[in-house]
């Protein structure tokens, strides 16, 4: 009887290996579960720094339309492409406001070209200056829509 342990310590030896791997599996599924909470959090940085870069470039290109009173074809062309990605970043009604805001500036743009090339009559004149304010109460309008519009897009998450 010399040769035989006692019955705990049988059990801890036939229990240990068993034991031992559930361990390693808890430790090896909280890495897993911390692994797709960072990947989560991830996307939602990264889908929020995309919906950002186009709020910011609607808001510089409102400014540099404020400040200038025209836009430059550079600055106009990078807009229009930025705003091209709002239609897989955000939902109809803010893709269709940013829309507006693009016809809306070009239209403004194309008149203000007008304005510069020929003499114009007083009649002439007179309706491209209505045109031309009817476009930037447009793009006022859809200012002013935007900021609230975007604001349930630029939270990131807790």
């Amino acid at each position: 009887m010399q040769g035989q342990l006692p019955i705990w310590v049988e059990y801890i030896r036939a229990l240990g290996t068993p034991f031992a791997a559930l361990i390693f599996g808890i430790v090896a599924a909280w890495f897993s579960y911390r692994q797709w909470q960072l990947s989560e959090y991830r996307y939602r940085f990264d889908l929020f720094d995309r919906r950002y870069r186009i709020y910011a470039s609607v808001q510089e290109i409102y400014s540099e339309l404020l400040r200038e009173d025209k836009i430059s074809g550079e600055n106009y062309s990078k807009f229009a492409a930025t705003a091209n990605e709002a239609r897989f970043l955000f939902d109809d009604e803010i893709d269709a406001h940013i829309k507006k805001l693009v016809d809306a500036i070009f239209e403004r743009q194309r008149l203000e070209r007008k304005f510069g090339r020929k003499q114009l009559t007083d009649e002439e004149f007179e309706a491209l200056s209505q045109q031309s304010d009817d476009a930037w109460d447009l793009i006022v309008s859809v200012m002013n829509e935007l900021p609230e519009m975007f604001a349930k897009y630029l939270k990131l998450p807790k």
